[in-house]
């Protein structure tokens, strides 16, 4: 393999793109100082992988672009591309040419290309391991570098003959075998401490989860006997709705029979009503009719006594005139006899018509009469009617009053017989906490005794071990414990932050929420309320108590995306969650302002001031902690009590509770698994501390040494000393913990039975009330049907008033309708009467001169008595007539009067039938709202269990529903019993079960991933040795064959003399540094630095020719090592380059003649353009030919 070609551009100088054809032998490039020629062999370095910029006199990135000159603009890239002949696969690359490639711009980035294909720069610097290139190899020399072979430490002179030795890919393997050694170490103490910590969680929630299986096995049961158990109850329920539901329905359907025959009474009532007045009226009218047709009548026999008279008058006038001729003084006599009997008949007249008159005027104020108090008795009967109506309802109303009132009483009587059951379960359960707490107080008693005999030894082995310390150093044991703390942080902060991302701890609504990140809910939570506070320093713990579960409240924006949330979880079936809508959470109002003097004088604040928020969640925090006050200790907190007049909780920072009222909450509280709040603290103190111990251990890690056996084995026996103690504190602490559970379940029992005696008494009371009144409303609706009789026979009595005084005014208008027709008669004889007086006045006045016209008056009389005998006849069958009709019309009355009456008297009997059906129609209302009050009731009952079975088991209870199921002899006393065992293994955290599941699985897993570290470890260990083992082989060998070469070229080059090559510390090879010992000739034996500088140039061209000859590499560049020469050494040195030039290919660069002449290529490098370098090439061979 050798060079071909190399392209540069934009690199340093190189302003234009340029090419150096490379061949076999020796090339030379010449130029004055400053004009770029070791720019080429800095680009060699570079595109071969060099990263250090010094190396290629630089600083960054930018040194190597072209800058720009006066006439050029500074160009944005620098690219070098290596072209090598690869045709004998010296490269592990399947070309016959490879093309490297290393570009870089001014932003920074850069390009590696082998082939034009991307590679990173770790690619291109593995490609040239062991072969003599690269970075760190032999094949770029410059005279700085070969003053520095021999002026640096022993040390530093490994890395040109390990390169020679091939063993700089094991070295590389090596370094990554031990970093992923220590890697390995690392994750092995990271595991075991989180083994550490999650098996501390292990066993606590082992017991956590066998509760909680526990718990879902009695509530698997409870469900199973509840649901079977509420399902048959809610099918009897069904079964008596639908018996209830048919008597309805009959009910119903009597009621609507009955309704319909009430409306027909009804109608007919008003139909015949309607009639009976048309009949009313058609009487009246009738009587009216006949009233007239009488007085008519009387008229026309007045008339026609009017026309006997006048017949009897003119008769007599005819024979007065007839005689009045022969005696004027009897016709005078007679007419004054006349006229006095004419007013004494007429003043008799006078005087029986005025009497007729003041009796028809009397019997007209009598009907008037009888038609008020007929209307009186009218209205008092329909008032009467009303009343009973009235009455009738309110004895309905009353019936069904005492009906609810007796379903009431039965229902308070189930209700008291459950109590009763509920209070001797409470007995019971009472009976049995009491057995169990006084075996836990004599637990607790052996394990106090057994905790201070552990104590004691412990207290012994600490003085020893602390004896055995004193030896030790403050300043290793303070490193020790800062490096054992420092891993238990780290191991602490990788097991909190898991928990934190796992969200363990978290509810698991909660947890399903938060990781639900495709729901359109998701964007609009801001978070629990545990991630949006935090706590000031010291007062986590109290605020954890004093947020309880708050602390997975999680704040939404609206509660309309709470609403998407809460039916995303009834969907999944993934549990509950207690949301914060932003737009409904209000802020409470500030109620400490005015204890602002009290809080400072106990040194307590508001649970708001001791917490850090952002300002959007002012009103979550108000809401949250408004009221709760936040003292440093238990008596500070009952004197704030008192002095706030116990109005507000006060948490103090150890955790314990003051509620309002007084009641005072504390205790062992179990700190195994951090609370939220806790956890967050602990991450960010955590991280601060060991930021903090990161920063002491730095300083002194120098100063680390291992402890001493004595202290190891004293650590350990107190290690076992205080796990034991810690066991049996943690006993201790569970059997505290089921003190403290029993206590509590027999003071629930206690204040159970407390209630439910109270509840007794207060049923019994109720049943005592419903009892006094049902009497009540049954006395009231006794004294309802005596009101109902009495307004019966009231009704009665007015009916038959009514009738009498209907019959007295007939009879009333019969009489006055007779002497109507008298009072007409009389009236017309009165007016015949007084026609007879004016006429006989008139001829008395007349007399005297009438006496010439008394022929004419008689033939006028004759005249007048036949039209007046004409008229008479007329008359008289006109009063025939008329009696006919009168007789008819007396008939019609009668028939009228008669139909009248008859419809009364059926209205009557109507009306009594109509109320008898209302009164059975009440009865059936009465009826019917019982059974709807039954019917409700059940409902209730059925739609209860119904709504209660799927709020606990959900919309699907029903498919647990098991046919044939067998239940107990007594299911609502087993689901008491069932309930009472779930409440006394409560609180259970259900969680506990998977959480246990995922944390045993998880410590198997970190188990196997600790095994088979362990086993990367070992096998890592064992791939080292081999590698040293290979290193140490190969480097061994290969130091003697170049030292062998070394010492032949020393004296080839010096023309005698001696030099040699040794180890500084031959039992360490790999870590020994390389002495290098030159004597040239004639001179004594001396240190390098004392050599002349063309020996030193000499000495280690000697060496650099000898690692070419054990160690040949493809190409090599020599940048002016033959300055420090002269003319003798420089023809030594080109003869030796001519020699090695027949198997290697040479690039030199220099400013002597000598080395030029012995050049096949010639390439001249120039600065025709200022800053820009230009290139000449010149082939020797060919002027020369």
């Amino acid at each position: 393999m050798h060079l071909k070609r190399l392209e540069i551009h934009g690199f340093k100088s190189f302003a234009d793109r340029i090419d150096l054809i490379f061949k076999p032998g020796i090339t030379a490039i010449v130029g004055p100082n400053g004009s770029g020629k070791s720019n080429i062999a800095d680009s060699l370095r570079w595109v071969m992988g060099e990263s250090n910029l010094r190396n290629i006199r630089g600083t960054k990135y930018d040194d190597v672009i072209f800058s720009g000159s006066d006439d050029r603009k500074p160009l944005g890239m620098a690219d070098v591309t290596l072209v090598l002949d690869n045709t004998d696969q010296t490269l592990p690359l399947d070309y016959a040419e490879v093309a490297v490639t290393r570009r870089v711009y001014r932003s920074g980035e850069s390009e590696f290309l082998i082939n034009r294909a991307p590679v990173r720069l770790k690619d291109i610097q593995e490609l040239f391991f062991d072969t003599g290139l690269g970075k760190e190899a032999y094949s770029v020399i410059s005279q700085g570098k070969i003053d520095a072979i021999l002026s640096v430490r022993p040390e530093d002179r490994r890395s040109i003959f390990e390169e020679a030795a091939g063993i700089m890919r094991y070295k590389v393997k090596k370094n990554l075998s031990l970093k992923k050694l220590g890697e390995t170490e690392n994750n092995i103490l990271r595991i075991q401490d989180l083994l550490e910590e999650l098996r501390t969680q292990l066993d606590p929630l082992s017991l956590q989860a066998e509760k909680a299986t526990l718990y879902l096995e009695l509530r698997k049961k409870l469900k199973a006997l509840e649901i079977n158990h509420f399902y048959q109850e809610i099918m009897g329920i069904g079964q008596t709705l639908n018996c209830l539901t048919e008597q309805e329905q009959k009910k119903q359907q009597a009621l609507a029979a009955l309704k319909s025959e009430e409306e027909n009474l009804s109608r007919q009532v008003l139909t015949i009503k309607t009639q009976a007045t048309d009949w009313e009226a058609q009487l009246q009218t009738r009587q009216k009719l006949l009233m007239e047709g009488l007085a008519r009548r009387e008229r026309v026999a007045g008339e026609l006594n009017l026309y006997a008279e006048r017949k009897r008058s003119l008769e007599n006038r005819r024979q007065d005139l007839a005689t009045l001729l022969r005696t004027h003084q009897e016709k005078l006599g007679t007419l004054e006899e006349k006229q006095a009997q004419l007013q004494q008949s007429t003043a008799g007249i006078e005087r029986e018509k005025e009497q007729l008159a003041a009796e028809v005027k009397q019997f007209e104020q009598v009907l008037v009469d009888k038609e008020e108090q007929i209307k009186k008795v009218r209205a008092s009967l329909s008032a009467k009617k009303a009343a009973y109506t009235k009455q009738l309802e309110a004895s309905s109303k009353l019936k069904q009053e005492i009906s609810e009132e007796g379903a009431q009483k039965g229902f308070r009587q189930e209700r008291e017989a459950e109590l009763r059951a509920e209070l001797d379960l409470a007995n019971q359960e009472i009976a049995a906490t009491e057995g169990q707490l006084q075996s836990l107080q004599a637990k607790l008693k052996e394990l106090g005794e057994e905790a201070d005999s552990v104590k004691k030894e412990e207290r012994c082995l600490a003085e020893e071990l602390e004896k055995h310390r004193i030896y030790l150093t403050e300043r290793v044991q303070k490193n020790q414990e800062m490096r054992e703390r420092l891993h238990g942080l780290e191991s602490k902060i990788t097991v909190l932050n898991e928990m934190e991302r796992s969200h363990q701890g978290y509810f698991h609504g909660v947890k399903a929420l938060l990781e639900a990140k495709g729901e359109p809910f998701y964007r609009e939570i801001h978070g629990v309320v545990a991630d949006l506070i935090r706590p000031e320093p010291g007062y986590e713990l109290a605020l954890e108590v004093a947020l309880g579960s708050g602390l997975q409240n999680l704040v939404i924006n609206h509660h309309r995306h709470a609403g998407q949330a809460i039916t995303y979880l009834k969907q999944q079936r993934l549990g509950r969650a207690t949301f914060l809508p932003l737009n409904l959470i209000e802020e409470k109002p500030d109620r400490f302002s005015q204890l602002k003097t009290i809080l400072a004088q106990f040194k307590s604040k508001p649970a708001t001031e001791a917490v850090f928020y952002d300002q959007q969640y002012q009103a979550v925090v108000s809401y949250l902690l408004s009221g709760t006050l936040v003292a440093p200790d238990l008596k500070t907190a009952v004197e704030l009590t008192e002095q706030t007049g116990k109005r507000f909780r006060v948490v103090t920072l150890e955790g314990e509770v003051i509620a309002p009222g007084g009641a005072i909450s504390g205790g062992n509280l179990e700190r195994r698994q951090a609370g939220l709040l806790s956890r967050k603290g602990d991450i960010r103190r955590l991280t601060k501390e060991k930021q903090d111990l990161l920063a002491f251990l730095h300083r002194g890690l120098s100063e680390e040494n291992k402890l001493q056996a004595k202290i190891k084995e004293l650590s350990q026996l107190f290690e076992e000393q205080r796990d034991l103690r810690q066991k049996i504190n943690f006993q201790q602490n569970s059997a505290l913990k089921d003190l403290e559970t029993l206590n509590a379940v027999q003071q629930r029992a206690l204040k159970q039975k407390e209630l439910l005696a109270t509840a007794l008494l207060k049923i019994k009371e109720e049943l005592t009330t419903k009892d006094l009144t049902v009497n009540q409303l049954q006395l009231q609706q006794g004294l309802f049907e005596v009101e109902l009789k009495q307004i019966t026979q009231e009704i009665r009595s007015l009916e038959q008033e009514e009738g009498r005084l209907i019959q007295e005014r007939e009879q009333k208008l019969r009489e006055l309708s007779a002497l109507s027709s008298r009072f007409a008669g009389i009236q017309q004889e009165l007016l015949g009467k007084q026609e007879n007086l004016q006429e006989c006045a008139g001829a008395l006045g007349e007399l005297q001169t009438e006496t010439d016209r008394r022929e004419q008056e008689l033939a006028q009389l004759v005249e007048e008595l036949e039209r007046l005998e004409t008229e008479e006849k007329q008359l008289e069958t006109e009063l025939t007539q008329s009696a006919q009709k009168l007789a008819a019309e007396e008939g019609e009355i009668q028939r009228l009067r008669a139909t009248w009456q008859e419809a009364l008297a059926k209205v009557n009997q109507m009306e009594i039938r109509l109320r008898e059906q209302q009164k059975e129609e009440g009865e059936l209302l009465t009826e019917l709202h019982r059974l709807e009050l039954q019917l409700n009731r059940l409902k209730i009952n059925q739609e209860n269990m119904t709504a209660n079975l799927a709020e606990a088991y959900g919309e699907d209870w029903a498919q647990a529903v098991e046919e044939n199921c067998a239940l107990p002899a007594h299911p609502r006393q087993e689901i008491l019993r069932l309930k009472t065992q779930l409440k006394a293994l409560e609180p259970v955290n259900l969680q506990a079960i998977e959480e246990y599941e995922n944390l045993k699985e998880r410590v198997e897993f970190l188990s196997k991933q600790l095994t088979d570290l362990t086993d990367a470890r070992d096998s890592l260990t064992k791939v080292i040795a081999e590698i040293e083992k290979t290193i140490k082989k190969r480097f061994i060998v290969t130091f003697e064959q170049i030292r062998k070469e070394f010492i032949d070229l020393f004296e080839q080059l010096f023309s005698g003399g001696k030099a040699d090559l040794q180890l500084a510390d031959p039992d360490l090879p790999l870590e020994s540094g390389i002495e290098i010992l030159a004597q040239p000739p004639g001179k004594r034996l001396q240190n390098l630095s004392l050599l002349s500088g063309g020996e030193r140039a000499m000495t280690a061209i000697a060496l650099l020719f000898a690692i070419l000859r054990v160690k040949p590499s493809p190409f090599c560049i020599l940048d002016e090592i033959d300055a420090t020469l002269d003319e003798t050494n420089v023809q030594r040195f080109t003869e030796l380059l001519k020699i090695f030039s027949k198997e290697l290919q040479f690039i030199v660069i220099t400013h002597r003649r000598g080395t030029m002449e012995v050049a096949d290529v010639l390439y001249g490098v120039t600065m025709e353009e200022k800053g820009i370098t230009k290139l000449i090439s010149l082939e020797l061979k060919k002027q020369a030919s």
